[in-house]
């Protein structure tokens, strides 16, 4: 990159390791970039502290499910009983069934904070099958709650069948 301030130019440069004079200029190092979130996290201990936080005292949970054009996705959040720290993400898949994660941040104290993450970074994969783990375990608890439901139901329904109960137990008392 090239700045012009007077009748100086500047470049910056990424790989110097301090400013070098250049004739009718100077060469500046590259200044940092923001950090972000994850490179703190060493190790993702947070991240890993957080899932088994939300294991542990059983956190509550909301799933929404949503579509798109290309797939679909579940938008997870976490959040503990105090009510002062969460954790929320986006996960989506595509036509491929490819699940890919969307934004995921931490919500402490009402103050956001993105965690940024790459694709093949350990603390991608840690999310997606914590994330991929509860959405499995919710469902299941779906489903066996509406099985028990239509149990319940039908346990219900069969004793307002008295005809046809009646005719079973005369067809029974008949052979």
């Amino acid at each position: 990159m090239i700045f012009l301030l007077g009748y100086q130019v500047f470049i910056l440069k990424k790989n110097i390791k301090q400013n070098q004079s250049l004739d009718g200029g100077i060469i500046l190092t590259k200044l940092k970039e923001k950090p972000v979130f994850s490179e703190a996290d060493e190790n993702n201990q947070i991240l890993k502290d957080i899932f088994e936080s939300i294991k542990i005292e059983n956190w509550n949970i909301k799933i929404e499910k949503g579509v798109s054009l290309t797939g679909g996705e579940y938008t997870v959040e976490f959040e503990n009983h105090a009510g002062d720290l969460s954790f929320k993400t986006t996960l989506r898949w595509y036509s491929d069934k490819v699940a890919k994660l969307g934004y995921t941040k931490i919500i402490v104290d009402n103050k956001n904070i993105k965690y940024d993450i790459e694709e093949g970074d350990e603390s991608y994969q840690l999310i997606v099958n914590f994330i991929w783990e509860q959405i499995k375990q919710k469902s299941e608890d779906e489903y066996d709650e509406n099985i028990s439901y239509y149990k319940h139901v039908i346990e219900n329904i069969k004793p307002k069948l008295k005809t046809l109960n009646r005719d079973r137990i005369l067809k029974k008392i008949l052979k």
